[in-house]
């Protein structure tokens, strides 16, 4: 029941982290869009253009509409460049950013090798695993 217990608590301190890194994501490319808005703005105009002289103009109106969801997402990702960021495990909100992604991981109940279901640990280079998955290997045409 430990080891379930060590699982979980390392599965939620993984779960947190990938939360933290996903805002951050998240938050910088709304930064970046709402930045280079102009730049991407004029980008879906001559997209649109391009498009549109190539069809002979058929196809304006599904162009037209075409660009103007492409805005509104764009729009939506610049939004994003106020979004919460929520804190790495161990830190609070106020606490710098500096130190690095994993600077709060706490890997102390985490065993640095594998054991074997009994608990003993396997001897260097052997597989903790009764059945190892081989190697792939492509097959020979």
């Amino acid at each position: 029941m430990a080891l379930m217990d060590d699982i979980s608590k390392v599965a939620k301190q993984v779960a947190k982290e990938a939360e933290h890194v996903v805002g951050k994501a998240v938050k910088q490319a709304g930064e970046l869009t709402d930045a280079n808005r102009h730049k991407i703005e004029d980008a879906l105009d001559k997209a649109g253009k391009f498009v549109d002289s190539k069809t002979d103009g058929k196809f304006s109106k599904q162009i037209e509409h075409a660009k103007d969801a492409a805005d509104k997402g764009v729009a939506f990702v610049a939004k994003q460049k106020s979004a919460h960021v929520p804190p790495r495990p161990g830190q609070s909100r106020d606490d710098d950013d500096a130190t690095g992604p994993a600077a709060s991981w706490d890997d102390t109940s985490v065993q640095d090798s594998v054991a074997h279901l009994d608990g003993t640990a396997p001897p260097v280079g052997e597989s903790p695993y009764p059945n190892p998955i081989p190697p792939y290997s492509p097959p020979q045409s």
